[in-house]
């Protein structure tokens, strides 16, 4: 994870902060992104986007932040958006497993490119979910049952490399 910190301190580098000091990624040609995929008894937790959000609305998708402050290791983000998406708690988490990053050409947003890194969290028990306003559904799926969700259309090259992770 070291390595993974450097390229992040990297990608910061010389951008701006916002007032709450997290870094300023809107005219970033690269922003880095945390994909989480809850993971327990061979199922992966989606949820709904919900008609609150700016993109992918109605879409299912796995859990995702910008990583945008320096001081918070990935761990720690992972455990932090984890509870606020879905309620699931830091004592919920068996094992949190990262996998290497991967750069992803948006070509919504002409102007940017994700460098994302898969994270899986393996599940203790099923905990309860309580979504936060930027979903407003979710469910539990076997992996092979992507497909037959509505989702952003590269989403499972991260909930693939996560999963790979198990093996």
């Amino acid at each position: 994870m070291e390595e993974s910190g450097q390229l992040i301190s990297k990608l910061m580098a010389g951008l701006p902060y916002l007032h709450d000091g997290r870094v300023d990624f809107t005219n970033a040609p690269t922003s880095p992104l945390l994909n989480i995929v809850p993971y327990h008894d061979g199922k992966i937790l989606l949820l709904r986007r919900s008609s609150h959000v700016k993109r992918h609305k109605g879409l299912w998708s796995n859990i995702s932040v910008y990583i945008d402050r320096a001081d918070i290791g990935l761990d720690e983000l992972a455990y932090s958006k984890l509870s606020e998406a879905a309620g699931i708690l830091k004592k919920h988490v068996k094992q949190l497993y990262f996998a290497e990053p991967y750069k992803l050409y948006d070509h919504q947003q002409e102007k940017n490119n994700w460098l994302i890194f898969p994270v899986l969290a393996e599940l203790g028990k099923k905990p309860p979910v309580s979504l936060h306003w930027e979903h407003s559904d979710f469910v539990w799926i076997k992996p092979e049952q992507l497909a037959e969700y509505p989702r952003p259309s590269r989403l499972h090259i991260g909930i693939e490399n996560a999963l790979g992770l198990l093996k």
